[in-house]
């Protein structure tokens, strides 16, 4: 279970040295790759209440089987998760 306290003062930190949060990625043990309601919901979250001047920022979910249909790459804005087409 990561460990959203310590993600956040990294991000802080971080954000104090120039460098920017532009998103995450994590697994899912599935074939194909495809956000949860949770990782939508949670990223939108995410993206509203983070201190940036960025369009979106990108969630990359990895799945079992091998690219394209075992990744999937969105950009999220705020209101909502955006599929990239990346291949």
């Amino acid at each position: 279970m990561p460990d959203r306290i310590a993600e956040r003062r990294e991000i802080s930190d971080l954000f104090k040295s120039g460098y920017h949060y532009i998103g995450d990625w994590h697994t899912h043990p599935e074939l194909e790759a495809y956000p949860s309601v949770d990782d939508i919901e949670n990223f939108k979250d995410v993206f509203r209440k983070s201190i940036h001047n960025l369009g979106g920022f990108v969630l990359i979910v990895v799945g079992i089987l091998a690219p394209p249909e075992g990744l999937f790459v969105g950009l999220c804005d705020g209101d909502g998760l955006h599929s990239l087409d990346v291949f």
